[in-house]
């Protein structure tokens, strides 16, 4: 039970730390919170919780240091200590210590210097916690490397062919993959085994920018369905028989064993037949003419 409850106390820091650093720092803050009552002891949970709880109470300095209204210098300043055990970076591996521990210092100086109005911390709040606007440039911002196109892999896979002159393509139907000719990979002759489609070299992906700096892309086109989707294509069916078609007749195979003169016991028809003896286990070829004729060798 202790090993469960350790397991999913470490689960819930994890998705606190996910939900701090997507901006969600009330998530955080729960999450820390379970995972303390969940496992106590679990190294680092307290100063998870402590580094929350600050983001979370400014800019409400009163509320980050966790000391009552009015407060005393001297309860200020050791309540700061107390906390910097917890927050300070180099003992929190939390990416919201650093900011706690900015947030802990200008408390501890606002409330020191008697600022403690709403107005002076939420101006300081904000100025520290918000990211400054760019200005729009007159020129569009260079577009950035696109992202690797889908036939990086067939590249590579192609460039790690051993033998020379021979491509890997990938069926894009059945996805089964063969090394073919490259010379002959656009003939339209090379099929694939296992579903016969025709095989035909990967189309590269093509990126189009625009004046903004953003790109879209360009798919290729899809490529012809296998022959066994077309119309009018499909290999025709084997023959069947006729339904008032009479069958042919069948009858014991008249011929013995060339070497115990054993008959066989195997029902046949006219033609040439491979037949084993029962009783010597030699095979044998029989030409069977009828019923009554047959040669055995």
């Amino acid at each position: 039970m202790a090993e469960a409850n350790r397991e999913e106390a470490e689960r819930a820091c994890r998705r606190a730390e996910e939900h701090f650093l997507a901006g969600n720092v009330g998530a955080a803050r729960r999450l820390a919170g379970k995972a303390q009552r969940l496992f106590p002891s679990l190294p680092g949970v307290a100063n998870a919780v402590a580094v929350y709880a600050i983001h979370a109470a400014a800019p409400d300095w009163h509320a980050v240091l966790g000391v009552d209204r009015p407060a005393s210098a001297d309860a200020v300043k050791r309540q700061f200590r107390r906390l910097s055990l917890l927050v300070h970076p180099d003992k929190n591996r939390s990416a919201a210590a650093e900011g706690a521990f900015k947030l802990l210092g200008k408390a501890c100086d606002a409330l020191s210097s008697g600022t403690t109005d709403a107005a002076s911390a939420q101006e300081w709040f904000r100025t520290h916690h918000s990211t400054p606007a760019k200005a729009p440039s007159a020129n569009p911002p260079a577009p950035e490397n696109p992202p690797p196109p889908d036939d990086k892999a067939e590249s590579s896979r192609r460039a790690a062919s051993s033998a020379p002159g021979l491509v890997r393509v990938r069926c894009d139907y059945c996805k089964k993959a063969r090394d073919v000719k490259h010379s002959e990979l656009n003939s339209g002759l090379v099929r694939c085994l296992r579903c016969h489609s025709v095989l035909r070299e990967p189309s590269r992906t093509t990126y189009v920018w625009e004046s903004s700096g953003t790109y879209y892309k360009v798919r290729p086109p899809s490529p012809p369905p296998p022959y066994y989707q077309v119309p009018n294509k499909c290999p025709p069916p084997p023959p069947q028989r006729k339904k008032n078609e009479p069958k042919v007749p069948t009858f014991r195979c008249p011929a013995m064993c060339p070497r115990c003169e054993t008959q066989f016991t195997s029902m046949v028809t006219t033609g040439s037949w491979r037949l084993q003896c029962k009783n010597c286990l030699k095979d044998a070829m029989v030409h069977v003419k009828g019923p009554d004729a047959a040669t055995c060798t």
